[in-house]
């Protein structure tokens, strides 16, 4: 036959083997739990997360206002007022809430919402819906910035910085736009058709904390 790299067989044949005595069976036994007990010694163990990165994103947990919204090149593509609430809702799992105020449309729809889970070592932000943007945090400082890339011409790189503000939001309009991100992330439709958050892809943005 040709292109055929081995012969194929026309028949099948069925080999007649001796019937294994009992000592037999046990040695095969103990030879196997041998195999499977240096294959599990082989297996590379999960990184833990070290006790600085813990510490790191627990103090990450706050609420925050924004202290400074900035473009390169320079333009409108920028907020005004912005509010950043991070909460940790399970033993790996962050939720980053956002409302905001456009410079260009103060009464534009302006909110947003991310999860961030800790794995092998280090905080990651979730694969859905964040390949523009890229968040930091100076456990330090505590300053918050997230970074953010624009998918107009010049490809504008919008800066913001949060500081925590453990004062309580005044304005009506971030107020209505927190509850909206709230609301967005606790949605069942959300969940139904997109999963569960702790079913989804962490591996792409790693938020980035000092000296990594």
């Amino acid at each position: 036959m040709k292109n055929q790299p081995f012969p194929v067989p026309t028949e099948l044949y069925r080999l007649t083997l001796p019937r294994p005595s009992s000592n037999d069976l046990i040695l095969l036994g103990v030879c196997s739990f041998c195999l499977m007990a240096g294959a599990h010694g082989q297996q590379k163990p999960l990184q833990p997360t070290s006790s600085k990165k813990l510490a790191a994103a627990s103090a990450m947990t706050a609420d925050y206002s924004l202290t400074s919204s900035s473009t390169a090149p320079s333009g409108t593509w920028r907020f005004t007022k912005g509010r950043l609430s991070v909460k940790r809702i399970d033993d790996r799992h962050f939720a980053i809430l956002f409302a905001c105020e456009w410079k260009k449309e103060p009464k534009a729809a302006c909110s947003e919402w991310w999860t961030a889970q800790l794995r092998d070592g280090s905080l990651y932000l979730q694969d859905m819906n964040t390949d523009n943007i890229s968040m930091h945090f100076d456990p330090a400082t505590r300053a918050f910035t997230i970074n953010s890339r624009g998918m107009d011409a010049d490809s504008t790189l919008r800066t913001d910085v949060f500081h925590p503000d453990t004062q309580a939001i005044r304005d009506k309009a971030l107020i209505r736009r927190m509850k909206t991100a709230q609301s967005n992330f606790e949605s069942k439709e959300n969940a139904r058709v997109f999963g569960h958050y702790s079913t989804w892809e962490y591996s792409r943005a790693r938020i980035q904390f000092p000296a990594q």
